[in-house]
């Protein structure tokens, strides 16, 4: 499956503008190196401006559009994720039963609703509960893609307490928990 990395988005309520740049996952140029490709979009009114927006949402919670983890509209996914504003992008698939349909349940969409759009464009400032896992004084741990590490500094910040649960089982095979007393908080 291929998908854009979000290198950078600005949304511009005023001008009906969404301007970003995106990495493509599957294209390379001539030097080995992936694509960057500029986007810019004025849309005419309110009403299309509102649709671009929400289908920028969409596409991040469907996977075709990566925003990295410490972004503004990243948060602003989570948080509505943690507070229940997202819907069924199926909703008739995901109510089946059918083995085949399962895969609709994890397929979600953000409502359309004038709330929901005030937390996408930065109208309503937003933020998302987030957890760590530390001993409450200077040892963290810090995730990385090829590694899992103990930090003084900088800690890995978790917006669902269930990939936190994750992490500490895998700590407590490695007996890290018991030996630095490490404990999930919220911050």
């Amino acid at each position: 499956m291929s998908y854009d990395t979000v290198l950078k988005f600005k949304i511009d309520k005023k001008r009906l503008t969404i301007t970003g740049r995106f990495r493509s996952s599957n294209s390379w140029d001539w030097n080995g190196k992936r694509t960057v490709s500029d986007y810019t979009e004025i849309y005419d009114n309110l009403e299309d401006f509102k649709k671009g927006i929400f289908d920028f949402a969409d596409n991040a919670l469907s996977g075709s559009l990566r925003f990295s983890k410490s972004s503004t509209m990243s948060k602003r996914l989570n948080y509505l994720l943690q507070n229940n504003k997202l819907v069924y992008a199926y909703p008739e698939k995901a109510k089946s039963n059918n083995p085949e349909d399962e895969w609709y349940k994890n397929w979600f969409a953000v409502n359309r609703d004038d709330a929901t759009y005030q937390i996408l464009v930065g109208e309503k400032a937003v933020k998302p509960k987030v957890w760590i896992i530390s001993d409450g004084n200077s040892i963290g741990v810090k995730e990385t893609l090829h590694y899992t590490k103990l930090s003084y500094d900088r800690w890995t910040k978790f917006y669902s307490l269930e990939s936190a649960r994750k992490m500490m089982e895998r700590l407590k095979e490695l007996d890290w928990v018991d030996r630095y007393h490490l404990k999930i908080s919220e911050v």
